[in-house]
């Protein structure tokens, strides 16, 4: 779980009701319908998940490769850093 995630699960156990949970944290109700048995998406919903999935997607391809950046061994053209990388001691200036 990720921290958002426990915010939420910490909102919905305070609540103990899925719609004041979703409203603390902004999320719509309209998104979801919800019966006895089940819960799935109304057409609102599925269109913002499947934007909100590409953008998830886009997130963590970046952190990937950031990751393997920064994991791999120095070269020749990269041992000097970028000044907008934010280990770099002269992080932000131009």
């Amino acid at each position: 779980m990720d921290i958002p995630a426990l915010r939420y699960a910490v909102t919905l156990a305070e609540e103990l009701h899925f719609g004041r949970a979703a409203q603390r944290h902004y999320i719509s109700p309209q998104l979801f319908e919800r019966t006895s048995r089940r819960v799935t998406l109304t057409p609102e919903g599925e269109r913002l998940i499947a934007e909100a999935r590409t953008l998830l997607d886009t997130v963590d391809s970046l952190t990937e490769h950031h990751h393997r950046r920064r994991a791999a061994p120095p070269t020749k053209s990269s041992s000097r850093r970028a000044s907008w990388d934010s280990d770099s001691p002269n992080a932000g200036r131009i």
